[in-house]
C-alpha cells in the first residue's frame, strides 16, 4: 500500500550541511556559509557587478579583470 499523495516526504537519512546566505540593501549576496561553516564574501561595484569572491581565511577566489 503506497502513502496518500498529499503525504509529506520522509526523511530517512541525518541532514548533513545546512547553508546559508546574507543579503545588503540592493538584494546583493554579500556572503554565503557552507555547511562546513566556511564563510565567502563577495563585493560589488557601483553597477552591480561583482568585483571580488573572498573565500575563508582572505583567499581571493575572483578579482575584476
Amino acid at each position: 500500500m503506497s502513502p496518500p499523495a498529499s503525504s509529506p516526504p520522509v526523511l530517512t537519512g541525518p541532514i548533513e550541511s545546512v547553508m546559508s546566505n546574507e543579503y545588503n540593501t540592493s538584494g546583493e549576496l554579500t556572503r554565503t556559509i557552507d555547511g562546513d561553516n566556511v564563510a565567502t564574501d563577495y563585493r560589488y561595484d557601483a553597477a552591480g557587478d561583482v568585483t571580488a569572491q573572498i573565500a575563508a581565511a582572505n583567499t581571493a577566489t575572483r578579482s575584476p579583470p
